[in-house]
């Protein structure tokens, strides 16, 4: 028999009835009642009262029967607040019982389906949790309001499910709507979860190319477009910042000295040469040579005696 490998202790694990939770309540005791097979107090009226001459079948089978609808007493009962268990009749039967613990909570179909149908028409996804999760919960909304005569036909859902959809599924919406063919419900749910892949893929190329983009030198390249020739940053206020700059993105060697690895400038007396003799002993300016030059060439006169 199915009831018994049952574990006993899923009975324990039922959620109480508090006046809240009344649909998982019923779902919950309807799966345990059909493990243990006492659903037959339900589905099978009560059988005939036994007498002397009924047979060893008949016996067993109300003894069955007896059975499921005791203990279905006992499982419905125990698993109700007493607030809740108090204001229920009580019944000898299992199924008679149930039907008055149904009718408290029985909500007005006028306001169920309402209920329902807000939810289909105002439902979005916003990328929270899966494509499918979404779609499937729209499936299930609508299943419920077929179960209420309210017929949502898969082409109507098809519709509602697209218009659900973020700017992000655009692509998706023409699509459908460029094309003579409708889609199933079962054919939306494959392509929308297709493009939520690609979608998820395109951005988790993104990730990758600005996280290796990370800690590089920018370059600036000048105005015959080499890259390799880089350029120094600019500093506030100085000749580097100014409009005449920005039509020179490289700085010729002799108008800057280039700074060490350290921030440090270096010594200027190494840079100490004449460019006319050659000499490392004293500028042009200074040279014996040039001023010889100078005179010889009528430049400059030759010094008087001081």
């Amino acid at each position: 028999m199915a009831n018994s490998s049952f574990n006993m202790l899923n009975l324990i694990n039922i959620e109480k009835l508090n006046g809240t939770n009344f649909k998982t309540w019923k779902q919950q005791i309807d799966m345990n009642l059909g493990l243990l097979e006492f659903t037959i107090a339900f589905k099978e009226p009560k059988p005939a009262a036994l007498t002397d001459v009924s047979s060893q079948e008949e016996k067993d089978a109300f003894k069955k029967w007896e059975r499921a609808n005791d203990m279905s007493l006992l499982i419905i009962q125990n698993s109700m607040e007493e607030h809740i268990r108090g204001g229920i009749p009580g019944c000898d039967l299992a199924k008679d019982y149930m039907e008055a613990v149904v009718e408290k909570f029985k909500r007005s179909d006028k306001v169920e389906s309402s209920s329902y149908l807000t939810t289909l028409t105002s439902t979005k996804f916003d990328g929270t949790g899966s494509m499918r999760e979404h779609l499937l919960k729209l499936v299930n909304v609508a299943n419920k309001l077929n179960n209420l005569d309210l017929q949502i036909t898969d082409q109507f859902l098809v519709h509602m499910a697209l218009n659900s959809l973020s700017s992000d599924y655009e692509q998706v919406k023409i699509n459908y709507n460029t094309q003579k063919e409708t889609w199933t419900v079962n054919e939306l749910i494959a392509i929308c979860c297709q493009e939520e892949e690609r979608l998820k893929k395109g951005k988790a190329e993104v990730v990758n190319l600005v996280h290796a983009g990370k800690g590089k030198k920018a370059i600036t390249v000048n105005k015959s477009g080499n890259p390799n020739q880089k350029t120094s940053a600019p500093k506030t206020g100085s000749y580097f910042n100014s409009k005449k700059h920005a039509n020179n993105s490289v700085v010729p060697a002799q108008n800057s000295i280039a700074t060490t690895s350290s921030g440090l400038k270096p010594n200027k007396d190494i840079f100490k040469k004449c460019f006319f003799c050659k000499s490392a002993e004293h500028v042009r300016k200074d040279c014996p040579g040039f001023k010889a030059w100078l005179i010889k060439k009528g430049i400059q006169k030759p010094e008087g005696p001081k």
